[in-house]
């Protein structure tokens, strides 16, 4: 099919809609577009005398009679050749994806493409794309952004074309002056600069230069935490039968360290089905990576304590629940979280305790314990995972099942000296 071709011609005209205009000669200045014989006619929006239009070249021009500015008419005009391109842009996009498209889709097709400008309707189906891909953890830092850039300027206003340098800068400065953190500073201008890098590459229109170019939002380092083997042994040895939900906490602290400090994420989402022939299989949450763990005795008894009907290792998941897995994870996190740092305060560690801890204790551990820094990658406090998992990726998995064997061993040998198990006085 060919747009050009006389049956399915598409047709394009600015037009004076007769059908409201006033007494004084007003009309409304509007589109129409013809095709497959339909025809359809919207509203740009504004309102000028007869003598203000001129039909044959579809352009607006000064006069006397009229109620438009001067300064009106560079902006109607240059609306005039937007919409008229976009328009038929849209028909040559269908004209290739959908052959024998109507005219309802093209001008569905157009609607989109002209939301798509603005950047909060843009960001907008951003979320929504990364939800439907199951990425919500970097759909919710995207709605995080979002609700900064609304409280920074009149956001459903904003088309990509208008962000500049200057923009970029002063929304950087905003955020400087509302005392938050460096790094919160980086994640809401790392989010928006992917927004504007995504919608250039679909084409939406932009100014020309990069206006993210040169600015300085580098991520700071944040302070690691990590316990020493003993307190990790204290943390195991306490007896926590009388109080079940924090015992539960405890185990899944545990687990974590004893599996290399996997993320909690990444235990929460372990499977039944993830170990074979006594090793672990998981792929990482956050990165994507495939990872196996050797199976250690401490690690299946932590798993047979919490075995169950569910497909899932661990009872954080319901998957009757109408909640969606994103919803029940961040509660679960929150509530772990919270009997941890109960925890470490009962048992008077300073460090204050979370899901986080066991990962860069493990690694803080084992470099303790002689494991070479290539290994280990300086207890992972690289500025870059990336740079982390190069290292790891380097060692067979024999090599890091004896580290692991050996951390474990560490925090056993401990909890030997200690003696037996010990009651909380709550």
């Amino acid at each position: 099919m060919d747009l050009r071709n006389k049956k399915n011609k598409l047709s394009i005209r600015v037009v004076l809609n007769s059908c409201k205009a006033s007494e004084e000669g007003i009309y409304s200045l509007g589109i129409r577009v013809l095709y497959r014989r339909r025809k359809k006619e919207y509203s740009l929006g504004w309102r000028l005398h007869w003598s203000n239009f001129l039909p044959d070249k579809e352009r607006v021009v000064f006069s006397p009679e009229g109620p438009l500015k001067r300064k009106d008419l560079g902006c109607i005009n240059r609306l005039i050749k937007e919409e008229k391109g976009n328009l038929l842009k849209a028909g040559l996009f269908l004209e290739r994806a959908e052959p024998g498209f109507s005219l309802e889709r093209l001008m569905q097709k157009h609607h989109k493409n002209r939301c798509s400008q603005y950047v909060e309707v843009f960001m907008l189906q951003c979320i929504e794309e990364l939800r439907g891909e199951g990425k919500s953890g970097t759909a919710e830092a995207y709605v995080s952004g979002l609700n900064s850039l609304r409280r920074f300027c009149a956001l459903g206003k904003l088309r990509f074309k208008e962000v500049d340098y200057a923009f970029v800068t002063d929304y950087m400065h905003y955020l400087r002056t509302r005392r938050i953190s460096e790094n919160t500073v980086g994640m809401y201008l790392s989010c928006f600069r992917a927004v504007y890098n995504k919608a250039r590459k679909q084409g939406v229109e932009v100014r020309e230069g990069n206006p993210f170019a040169d600015l300085n939002f580098r991520v700071q380092e944040t302070l690691k935490r990590a316990l020493t083997k003993e307190e990790i042994a204290r943390i195991a040895r306490v007896d926590l039968r009388r109080h079940p939900r924090m015992e539960e906490a405890r185990d899944l602290f545990m687990f974590s360290f004893y599996c290399r400090g996997m993320s909690f994420v990444d235990v929460i989402h372990l499977r039944r089905d993830c170990i074979v022939n006594g090793t672990l299989f998981y792929e990482r949450n956050k990165t994507g990576q495939r990872l196996q763990v050797g199976m250690l005795p401490c690690m299946y008894e932590i798993i047979e304590k919490y075995r169950s009907r569910s497909p899932y290792l661990f009872p954080c998941i319901d998957v009757a629940s109408s909640r969606t897995v994103y919803t029940q994870y961040r509660y679960s996190l929150g509530m772990i979280n919270r009997y941890l740092k109960r925890l470490g305060e009962l048992l008077h560690i300073a460090t204050p305790l979370t899901t986080y801890v066991a990962r860069h204790s493990w690694a803080t551990i084992a470099k303790n314990e002689g494991v070479p820094v290539s290994i280990i990658s300086e207890g992972l406090g690289h500025t870059s995972e990336k740079t982390t998992r190069i290292y790891l990726d380097s060692f067979t998995n024999d090599t890091m099942n004896r580290v692991n064997e050996n951390v474990a061993a560490a925090v056993n040998d401990c909890m030997k000296k200690e003696g037996e198990s010990f009651h909380l006085s709550i």
